[in-house]
């Protein structure tokens, strides 16, 4: 007797350990191991995917990217942007706000084309992504 809760408490250790390898909670699986033996163990070990690890430097790049993006999205927003109605004729020059007001007002949508000073040709509002994101954002 002594030497089956001996066994069960070493597998219900294992479990405990594999699981917060897994990243799964320790507790709730030792006492899996413990109580259904080596076939709580086998569930663990076969069944359940490992979590990934999440990694800091990973998250402080993408945020360090993003503040990139929104200031140089910031600096675009003083310059003046031009759209092409249902005609194809461009429009007077608008900040980015107008282009928002022309979005929320219903005059464009995604799917008009803008261009401004530093693009090379027309493209779709939906095509570049911080002024897409903007723009329905705040609409």
């Amino acid at each position: 007797m002594n030497s089956l809760f001996f066994i069960l408490l070493l597998v219900g250790f294992f479990s405990s350990y594999v699981a917060k390898k897994k990243g799964k909670n320790p507790y709730v699986w030792f006492l899996v191991g413990f109580f259904f033996g080596i076939i709580g163990f086998l569930i663990l070990y076969l069944f359940s995917k490992k979590k990934p690890a999440i990694n800091n430097e990973e998250i402080k790049q993408k945020q360090k990217n993003t503040s990139k993006e929104l200031l140089s999205f910031l600096q675009d927003s003083q310059k003046f942007w031009y759209f092409l109605n249902e005609n194809d004729e461009h429009s007077e020059p608008l900040s980015v706000f107008a282009l928002r007001d022309k979005l929320q007002q219903k005059d464009i949508s995604l799917s008009t084309y803008v261009w401004n000073e530093d693009m090379s040709d027309w493209k779709k509002i939906k095509d570049i992504p911080l002024l897409s994101s903007f723009i329905s954002k705040e609409s």
